[in-house]
């Protein structure tokens, strides 16, 4: 795959196994970080559908911290080749520095085996690289950033001993996740070291994305409130939705809270019908 990736178009990653569990994670964050380093041509990176991935599978994976390190102090280029002829990107950044979160979005405390330790005086520092290696993928139609459901069959002894058919899906993962707490390898439901997509983090670095249609943050702690909505209605004016953006905000230590931007985030999408960006109210504001 390597020798081919200054040339590959188009490429779907249909199922990532490793074997050992040393080498596995090593494995999987130098792979496709070098991959995204060559790919200078592609225009589409995809994965799995949701309820297609198993437990052991993992998608495209870059963590950002280490990325970064490598970059900046290890004095190798991490740049991304991806550029303008993107048109639809699914991975995952994790290990993003996230002092902010401390609970889980059920309310419950995040557990330490759930993170990384990472050093979180680099919290926005890690993210504008990130953004940066993003924004140069101006032609950039679909960014999907979310996790990807597994198949829940064959759980077995990891299913939780609830069964109540009002749990929410997020209620059900975070039980799961500590129902499988021995089986720490076991690739998370929910990234809790993300992208939190605020303006404090940089979001402003992916200005350029005026082709962006569909942001996809599903079971990731983001800090999208209405602040950073009104300014995705101004520079990402043909997006339509964002999957899973209604949250409580009960991840970070602003929890209080949470309800007050919930609210406010349902008020302002609720005014907004037919899609976030303005080029879908062009003609209301031209009346």
């Amino acid at each position: 795959m390597m020798r081919s990736a200054e040339t590959l178009e188009d490429l779907y990653v249909t199922i990532w196994v490793h074997g050992a569990r040393e080498a596995r994670q090593e494995a999987r964050r130098d792979f496709f970080l070098d991959l995204l380093c060559t790919v200078k041509n592609l225009q589409r990176l995809t994965g799995r559908d949701d309820g297609e991935r198993s437990i052991h599978e993992i998608g495209v994976e870059v963590h950002a911290a280490d990325a970064f390190r490598q970059h900046i102090e290890d004095g190798r280029d991490r740049t991304w080749a991806l550029g303008p002829s993107m048109r639809v990107l699914h991975m995952q950044v994790v290990g993003v520095p996230r002092p902010d979160v401390l609970w889980r979005c059920d309310s419950t405390p995040l557990k330490p085996w759930m993170v990384d330790v990472l050093d979180n005086s680099r919290r926005y520092e890690v993210q504008r690289w990130v953004y940066e290696q993003l924004g140069r993928m101006t032609g950039l139609e679909e960014l999907v950033l979310g996790m990807v459901d597994v198949c829940f069959e064959g759980l077995g002894d990891y299913m939780p001993e609830d069964d109540d058919d009002d749990m929410t899906t997020v209620e059900f993962l975070t039980q799961l996740e500590d129902a499988m707490e021995d089986d720490d390898w076991l690739h998370r439901f929910i990234n809790y070291q993300c992208l939190e997509f605020s303006l404090e983090s940089g979001l402003e670095l992916l200005g350029g994305l005026k082709e962006l249609r569909m942001l996809d943050v599903k079971s990731t702690a983001h800090r999208i409130g209405v602040a950073e909505l009104e300014w995705m209605h101004v520079n990402w004016p043909k997006l339509k939705e964002i999957k899973d953006l209604v949250s409580e905000r009960t991840w970070a230590g602003d929890a209080e809270d949470g309800l007050v931007v919930m609210d406010a985030v349902e008020e302002w999408m609720e005014a907004h019908p037919h899609g976030i960006g303005s080029s879908f109210y062009a003609g209301a504001s031209s009346a």
